[in-house]
């Protein structure tokens, strides 16, 4: 929790030597004398040995960063992310900005940011609670599914926990609760994980007002240029509009001339655009990747209001998706296909008042980013560099 940054050795010189070899640089001369010898402080930096040693940032090596394909089936399909770990004393607030111009320059549909909790030892020791904030290249948002994923994913790799280890995520306006769905010790692909994510419930109202409802139906028609005729269109609390047709009507809209900013001009919702229909499909899905499964019900995710023109795979989308298919299929779990030109599979099990997500992340880059963070985020650090002071003379 507390790792040893530095050693700092205050040692007479006739042992200068014995030192320097061993890694020690010297800081000053002491200017106090113990008889006739001279005296040195001498300084060994350390590397930070603590469970969270991948995401501390030092001066020279950046901070650790990942792409990640989530609800993939095999690498290069499914919604990449991106995920970027920082040290515990992040202050989101204070960072948000910085955030932002970090997300912009990955410029993938979202960026998830994670660190830490401070409150880790309140919790129970079978589960890891870190903070997660989500960004796209225009706006910070509250939830993001495949971004969850992919944080989870890469902090099962990294941190090395078993299968029934949890880690919570405390993101701006819920509490995601993460467990590992495959099999580790037969897990040949390191950079393979499988993962179930517990997520609210946000089922759709309907949208009954017949002035709405011409609205949004000349809205679609202006934006894939056809005759779609909504069999439903309901809005949900996480700003979605979910609109489902017949699946030869959902089939009639395709990836080219696709007029986004048509989608933008009705007020009544202020994320993305849910497009849906059954699957009428009764072969299972070919070249889709060994985890493929047979999907319920299929889908694409519209959000240029959210700077996302399409969206590859959206898995807070089927916090919606779910709830909606599980009660017109009066099934319990529901598996969603999204279409879009990557595509990806969204398994969920929908209870109550929550969804279980489950899907696959491959972890397809790591690196280092090298952007000026706020000051504020090294407070806490340049404090307890300024607490050596106490060897000052």
């Amino acid at each position: 929790e507390n790792p040893v940054s530095r050693i700092i050795l205050f040692v007479k010189e006739n042992l200068l030597t014995l030192f320097l070899h061993c890694g020690f640089s010297v800081l000053r001369p002491s200017r106090n004398l113990n008889g006739k010898s001279t005296f040195y402080f001498l300084e060994q930096k350390l590397a930070n040995f603590s469970k969270f040693r991948r995401i501390e940032e030092t001066e020279e090596g950046g901070i650790q960063c990942y792409i990640v394909d989530s609800f993939a089936s095999a690498p290069g399909t499914g919604n990449p992310a991106s995920v970027v770990l920082l040290p515990r004393e992040t202050q989101a607030d204070a960072m948000a900005k910085w955030m932002h111009t970090v997300a912009a320059e990955f410029n993938l549909s979202e960026t998830a940011f994670c660190w830490p909790s401070s409150d880790q030892q309140s919790y129970p020791g079978s589960e890891e609670h870190w903070n997660i904030r989500y960004y796209t290249p225009k706006v910070e948002i509250p939830l993001c599914g495949h971004a969850t994923l992919a944080t989870a994913a890469i902090l099962y790799q990294t941190l090395k926990r078993n299968a029934d280890y949890r880690i919570v995520f405390h993101a701006s306006e819920d509490i995601l609760t993460m467990e590992r769905a495959d099999d580790i010790d037969n897990n040949k692909n390191a950079l393979r994980t499988r993962i179930s994510m517990e997520f609210p419930s946000k089922p759709p109202q309907e949208i009954s007002t017949p002035e709405d409802k011409m609205t949004i139906r000349m809205m679609l028609e202006a934006a894939f240029s056809c005759e779609l005729d909504p069999l439903y269109v309901g809005v949900s609390d996480l700003g979605d509009i979910l609109i489902e047709l017949k699946p030869d009507r959902f089939h009639q809209i395709g990836y080219e001339n696709i007029n986004f900013k048509a989608l933008m001009e009705w007020d009544g919702y202020y994320r993305g655009v849910i497009v849906c229909c059954s699957n009428d499909a009764t072969e299972s899905a070919n070249g889709d990747g060994d985890d493929a499964p047979l999907a319920d019900f299929l889908s694409r995710f519209f959000g240029p209001k959210a700077g996302i023109n399409e969206d590859p795979v959206t898995g807070s989308a089927h916090c919606v998706l779910g709830p909606y298919f599980a009660q017109k299929l009066n099934k319990d779990m529901v598996i969603g296909k999204q279409t879009s030109e990557r595509g990806g599979f969204v398994e969920c099990l929908v209870r109550e008042n929550s969804v279980r997500l489950t899907g696959t992340a491959f972890t397809t880059l790591t690196g280092k980013l090298f952007m000026r963070k706020h000051e504020t985020l090294l407070v806490q650090r340049v404090q307890r560099e300024r607490s050596s002071s106490m060897f000052d003379e």
